[in-house]
């Protein structure tokens, strides 16, 4: 009988996660996979993007180099394919699935240092879980010993939490952000038009405040930078950081 009880248990908690699941994963795939859906349609699904130079980082980089300039300036082809949020992680996959189809002659990286520390916000959680295969799963668990990810894995309630105050405001309609995207729009680069206000903003402040030293480096961030590099050398492709 405490048998048949636990099996029930089980198979109660395991119906609630996946009901929880099927009630949050349009919500959470919407707040969070639109860049990544960009950049596939843009970069690697449809069409190829043949750029002489890329720059790939997180958004200090899509917002701070302007590769039309950059285009004009060197008689050639710039394309600024960063994404906002971009962690080492997201950044070694998504160029991987870039230079499949794309063989540019030089690859401009953004290293900031706050993307060697533990990422806290998980930033490659969305990619990984929802758009890369099994086996990418597999290799990043065993390169960062990370146990939430497997937790977000095995649950999903756990892995679409955050997308819980999106659905107490929408509940079961569609999102409204749409993730198929265009690819007409071929750069990434945003010009900021307004002022730049950081008054008031914490993480500015923490960040200004520290050195590249006094955060303990994550060694699964800099192993997936290695593996950029190295990745960049196997296609061919000049490294500037």
């Amino acid at each position: 009988m405490r048998f048949v009880i636990i099996l029930l248990l089980i198979t109660s908690g395991i119906g609630m996660d996946v009901l929880i699941g099927i009630a949050l994963r349009e919500h959470y795939r919407a707040a969070t996979l639109v860049p990544y859906e960009q950049y596939y349609n843009r970069y690697v699904k449809e069409t190829d993007a043949p750029f002489d130079i890329v720059v790939m980082g997180d958004s200090r980089i899509q917002h701070g180099i302007d590769t039309v300039y950059l285009s004009s300036a060197c008689d050639c082809s710039a394309g600024n394919i960063a994404v906002s949020g971009a962690t080492m992680v997201t950044m070694y996959y998504l160029l991987r699935d870039y230079l499949e189809v794309n063989t540019p002659e030089l690859l401009v990286l953004g290293v900031h240092w706050s993307r060697l520390v533990d990422q806290k916000n998980n930033g490659h959680y969305p990619l990984l879980l929802e758009l890369l295969p099994l086996g990418d799963q597999r290799e990043y668990v065993a390169t960062s010993r990370d146990l939430e990810f497997v937790a977000a894995k095995a649950s999903l309630a756990y892995r679409y939490r955050k997308a819980l105050p999106r659905f107490m405001r929408a509940g079961f309609n569609p999102p409204a952000d749409d993730i198929s995207v265009s690819t007409t729009t071929r750069d990434a680069f945003t010009p900021l038009h307004n002022e730049f206000n950081t008054r008031g903003d914490i993480a500015f402040d923490i960040h200004r405040e520290l050195g590249p030293f006094d955060l303990p480096l994550d060694n699964a961030q800099a192993e997936y930078l290695r593996r950029i590099l190295e990745l960049a050398r196997a296609k061919g492709v000049h490294v500037v950081l």
